[in-house]
């Protein structure tokens, strides 16, 4: 009896693992174009994750200008010509005009719920298109954008120049620089403050870049949506994030305790 209930309790286990397999490799849909099979992608999962857009350039060659493939759970279209991409968005060009998000994503707290609204919308229905004419007009309308001309010329002709002066014969790293400045002219239109000093443009690129590798790394949910519920590295992720966006938040408090953000 015993022997028999362990018995079912692997094929419970193992059957539906089996199922799975079965249809990532050889479920493909006659529809969807032809391209690489789970194998394949696996062998060059390391090309896809540093130089995709060489690593379609090559599969292209060998499937054509229009080709699918799965990282894991998720369908990939690839159109990798100009003609191709075309030909899809004139008559398909709701359908392809969501977009993938990790799901770290979903995690980030924010105080413009129309921003969220739009970040995180996985389809371009109402919600979104609501959402985005909101950001739209708040980010972009000549209004806003002519009044923030000032804070744009100020950062440029006085601090960056007088930085630079201050800075005459020693060797200058511009792209620090010039992160910093646009750290600096975001800051002000949020906070109306200074974020980095133009001497700590190290510092403001190790964030960006520690921010950008949290946000678009993919987790296992990313890739086998069905373990969502066992992806323990997700709060781990959620807490580095917050644990960046508290350097940020430190440094305009000016050395007042600042608000842990909640993931």
């Amino acid at each position: 009896m015993i022997q028999l209930a362990g018995l079912l309790s692997l094929l419970v286990i193992f059957l539906p693992l089996l199922f799975f397999l079965k249809h990532l490799i050889f479920g493909a849909s006659a529809k969807l174009p032809p391209g690489p099979n789970a194998w394949q992608v696996l062998l060059n999962i390391s090309q896809l994750r540093n130089k995709p857009h060489v690593a379609f350039h090559n599969l292209a060659k060998i499937y054509g200008p229009l080709f699918s493939m799965r990282l894991g759970g998720r369908l990939i279209i690839v159109a990798s010509s100009p003609a191709t991409a075309k030909a899809i968005f004139r008559t398909h060009d709701r359908v392809f005009s969501g977009r993938f998000l990790p799901s770290i994503c979903y995690a980030i707290p924010t105080t413009v719920q129309a921003y969220k609204m739009r970040s995180t919308s996985k389809e371009c229905n109402g919600v979104f298109e609501y959402a985005n004419c909101i950001v739209v007009d708040l980010f972009s309308s000549l209004r806003e954008v002519e009044s923030k001309g000032k804070i744009r010329k100020e950062k440029v002709l006085r601090e960056v120049v007088e930085y630079l002066v201050e800075k005459e014969g020693e060797v200058v790293d511009l792209d620090d620089v010039f992160k910093t400045m646009l750290c600096n002219i975001f800051a002000n239109v949020v906070a109306s403050r200074n974020l980095l000093g133009y001497g700590n443009g190290e510092l403001a690129k190790d964030l960006v870049n520690e921010i950008g590798e949290i946000m678009t790394t993919p987790g296992l949910a990313d890739l086998f949506p069905v373990l969502r519920r066992v992806d323990f590295l997700e709060e781990k992720r959620r807490k580095d994030f917050a644990t960046e966006g508290d350097v940020f938040v430190g440094r305009y408090s000016q050395g007042k305790k600042s608000k842990k953000w909640k993931c």
